[in-house]
């Protein structure tokens, strides 16, 4: 229903490593403990939700207020597979989700109400709306301890394949029904768990497997095992007095489209409610060029070569000339990962330009933004940069710009093509993170020969 992109990430406090493989999905005790009993033994991180760690397993703490109380989710995969366009941190295979967790029993429910449909301040159409549109339930986490202030349940719901990357590795590898990858829950675990004061993350480490005896990928040890990271990302929602603007379709803006249900639009030509998906980009003073108060920083990460950061950096930076004509100084910043081993590019706080190295390219650069599901608010952007743009440049020079001297590869590239030709692709993916979609009119404005000046 809507073309949402998204990712949660987190940094800060606490980091616990893998635990060991699982045969399977363990059955907690049949009567929960006191938290106290339960709690002895485990490691605790507080964040958003307190997770325990226990005998090789996680767990969710929540009080009895967070039940039926709406968060964020994101689900990204925490690394790639060298090829086929399956990277680490990529966010465009699942937009963020409204996620809550809800009672069933003596378990805990990971629901994704459905937001798609709705009707603004009229109680009796949204009623209507949840009888007759279905949610999306993730999984049951069997609850093993409770009190007063704690419900604590087992999270080995988030073992499923909840990215769908069944359909990713599978799609992506072109696998026939006898090669085809399925998800093996005997060589399945968890991976690092972080907690921070206002989001949390989990990781599961994924085991993809095939009987088939010759399959892609050869870029792992053993094709017939692929271990996939999955990182789980639970987040509080946006806090920052944002209000939502309608979509205009005469201007190339990304949207956020919903099918709205109040009587209000019950004489209007179409029920569709669009809102803008854009930052929340504000000046300081209202009435005169002031800095943003909520400005976009980039962070560039240590694994991008040091010779191509000048120009990525410049051309993330020059989108500030646009925002200085309506008042709005430094909307756009880019800043160094800092050399601090709590640095953690899967934060939320942090929009992370990330390097992507594959045996065989499947892209150049690709925007990766996430915004709210109810308001089309963006809360993190990024850019995936392959190690390949710069070969790519030098194979244009030599195939267009130079074809006199074609096929020589001892002729030098000029330094100024490799820079121009990242200012181009790294302004392109920095104007879809502020929103914008393709022009593709704009490619008529140019003749061919005004092209070739």
């Amino acid at each position: 229903m809507r073309a949402r992109t998204l990712i949660v990430a987190l940094l800060g406090a606490v980091i616990v490593a893998a635990s060991p493989p699982r045969h399977a999905v363990a059955a907690p005790a049949a009567q929960p403990e006191t938290y106290a009993q339960f709690a002895a033994g485990a490691t605790v991180q507080h964040g958003i939700f307190t997770i325990l760690r226990k005998d090789g397993e996680v767990y969710v703490d929540l009080s009895p207020q967070q039940l039926n109380t709406d968060y964020l989710e994101t689900i990204v995969p925490g690394n790639g597979m060298g090829a086929d366009f399956i990277v680490w941190g990529n966010t465009d295979h699942l937009p963020a989700m409204l996620m809550r967790f809800e009672r069933a029993g003596d378990g805990i429910a990971i629901v994704w109400p459905n937001t798609s449909f709705v009707a603004p301040h009229d109680p009796p159409e949204t009623i209507g709306i949840r009888r007759n549109f279905p949610q999306s339930v993730v999984g049951i986490g069997k609850i093993v301890a409770e009190d007063a202030n704690h419900i604590v349940f087992d999270a080995s719901p988030l073992f499923r394949d909840s990215l769908d990357m069944a359909h990713i590795i599978n799609g992506s590898l072109g696998t026939t029904p006898k090669s085809a990858y399925h998800l093996d829950l005997s060589r399945t675990y968890f991976g690092a768990t972080k907690a921070f004061p206002e989001n949390v993350v989990i990781d599961v480490n994924q085991l993809w497997a095939t009987d088939a005896p010759h399959v892609a990928p050869d870029t792992a040890p053993d094709a017939r095992s692929i271990q996939m990271r999955i990182v789980y990302n639970f987040a509080q929602l946006p806090h920052d007095h944002y209000r939502p603007r309608y979509a205009d379709d005469r201007v190339g803006i990304y949207d956020d489209i919903y099918m709205d249900f109040a009587p209000s639009r019950d004489q209007a030509p179409s029920r569709y409610l669009r809102y803008l998906v854009r930052w929340n980009f504000a000046p300081a003073d209202p009435n005169k060029p002031s800095r943003a108060t909520h400005p976009m920083v980039f962070y560039l990460s240590n694994t991008i070569p040091v010779a191509y950061r000048p120009a990525i950096t410049a051309a993330v930076l020059r989108w500030n000339r646009a925002f200085e004509k309506i008042g709005i100084l430094d909307a756009i910043q880019v800043k160094p990962q800092p050399n601090d081993p709590n640095w953690d590019p899967d934060d939320i706080r942090y929009n992370v330009l990330r390097w992507v190295t594959e045996e065989q390219p499947s892209f150049g650069a690709d925007s990766q933004t996430l915004f709210d599901p109810r308001t089309g608010e963006e809360f993190r952007t990024g850019i995936l940069i392959s190690a390949d743009s710069a070969r790519f440049a030098a194979q244009a020079w030599r195939d267009y710009v130079d074809p006199v001297r074609y096929g020589r590869d001892t002729d030098p590239v000029p330094a100024w093509f490799i820079y121009d030709s990242f200012q181009a692709e790294i302004m392109h993916e920095t104007g879809h993170n502020l929103g914008m979609q393709h022009n593709f009119i704009g490619s008529m404005a140019y003749t061919a020969k005004e092209l070739q000046s």
